[in-house]
């Protein structure tokens, strides 16, 4: 399960405990975490031991001060509950995983390039959890991973590029399970960042987990071009010259399933037939094209730049929009009862959007149905009604002659 989220999870048991702590400040008390994980709450501090909870609430009260110091009011705790099946095969709560969270309410990323990208509402976090490794007097240390990253806002280029940072992975949001859905950053293998992870693991210190902090803002705000990026920030915008496409080459894999899911759309065949070599064939005029077209457009969206394309000077371009749908569309189909979901983040509510685009969209009437595909459609349909009607014909004379 991911971060609780205000209406996904309104039956969930913790759900209430978790958006009350953030709410009223106790999560980030060290009181409060430290009474808990007495009572056996998290993962990484063993129930009832005295000795280990009171180290735990030095070090989180250690690290509050140094967060506090950071990011002031741009951080929190977050408590993930983990499920599992007890004797009986029933799933029940066990404990949760502690985080840390990092709100950026806007940063620009750039990288050695001068490429610069402003992205706003990122969320980062990093789990904190038990040592394997004793401190210098045998006690216990509590390290830092996993640090990931999420988005509140999108801009509309960034959702039909499936890009929430640079160094996250591709993430298409089309349902609301998907929203605030966290992933990995790519932190690479021999990085300052890493290596400071690493350092965090055998020794805590005030020192050393500030250097971290900062470690992560710089991060978050670099495109490590030799870090080979998920999706370059230059391949974010929506241009008509995006795509090129060659104009003799068209897949045949998936030209199969695109004709079957074309052909039960087509209520009425209401094209040109021309004869050709005892054949009677579709023209493949304007007539054809704008029937192909006009399916296209309204039945099969993701693949509109395989199947239109443009002529720009000596070059073919396909058409650059994966979601010919409005904003309003995109947000109806996230909606969980009527409502955007929602985050708690300290006392905010944070609604997701997606920002309306600020460009005008190119003209898909300017597009052209690619020539090849629109050559294979005609082909499959000439050869339907070719068994359908004028093969079926003959046979039924025969058989009609035969029994005669």
């Amino acid at each position: 399960m991911n971060s609780l989220k205000l209406k996904d999870y309104p039956l969930d048991p913790t759900y209430k405990i978790v958006k009350n702590a953030k709410v009223s400040g106790n999560i980030r008390k060290t009181s409060w975490l430290y009474k808990r994980a007495l009572k056996g709450f998290f993962s990484m501090v063993e129930k009832d031991n005295l000795e280990e909870a009171r180290a735990f609430a030095n070090q989180i009260d250690s690290m509050i001060t140094v967060l506090n110091g950071v990011y002031g009011d741009r951080w929190d705790f977050d408590l993930r509950p983990k499920y599992g099946e007890d004797n009986n095969g029933e799933i029940k709560f066990f404990y949760f995983e502690l985080f840390v969270e990092i709100y950026y309410p806007e940063i620009e990323i750039s990288n050695s390039k001068g490429d610069k990208h402003l992205i706003k509402d990122l969320l980062v976090r990093f789990k904190i959890e038990k040592s394997d490794f004793n401190d210098k007097n045998g006690g216990p240390i509590w390290c830092v991973s996993n640090v990931e990253g999420t988005r509140a806002t999108l801009s509309y280029e960034e959702w039909c590029a499936y890009y929430l940072h640079s160094h996250l992975p591709k993430h298409f949001i089309d349902t609301s399970y998907k929203v605030f859905d966290y992933g990995d950053f790519c932190l690479g293998s021999d990085t300052d960042i890493v290596n400071q992870i690493e350092n965090l693991i055998t020794e805590y210190s005030p020192e050393n987990f500030e250097f971290f902090l900062w470690l992560i803002n710089s991060t978050v705000a670099w495109e490590s071009l030799e870090g080979v990026p998920y999706i370059n920030m230059k391949k974010i915008g929506i241009s008509e010259n995006s795509r090129k496409v060659l104009i003799r080459v068209f897949p045949s894999l998936p030209s199969d399933s695109y004709v079957n899911y074309i052909k039960p759309k087509i209520e009425r065949l209401d094209v040109d037939f021309i004869y050709n070599k005892s054949k009677f064939k579709i023209a493949q005029n304007k007539k054809f094209e704008r029937l192909l077209h006009k399916i296209i457009v309204s039945n099969i969206p993701n693949y509109l730049d395989w199947l239109l394309i443009k002529k720009v000077g000596m070059n073919y371009y396909g058409y650059s929009f994966p979601k010919i749908i409005s904003i309003e569309d995109i947000e109806e189909s996230l909606k969980v009862d009527g409502e955007m979901p929602s985050y708690y983040f300290r006392d905010k509510e944070i609604t997701f959007k997606i920002l309306p685009l600020e460009k005008e969209v190119p003209d898909i009437e300017s597009y052209k149905v690619h020539p090849k595909f629109m050559n294979y459609v005609a082909t499959r349909i000439e050869q339907e009604i070719y068994e359908n009607t004028i093969r079926k014909s003959a046979i039924e004379r025969y058989h009609q002659s035969h029994h005669a």
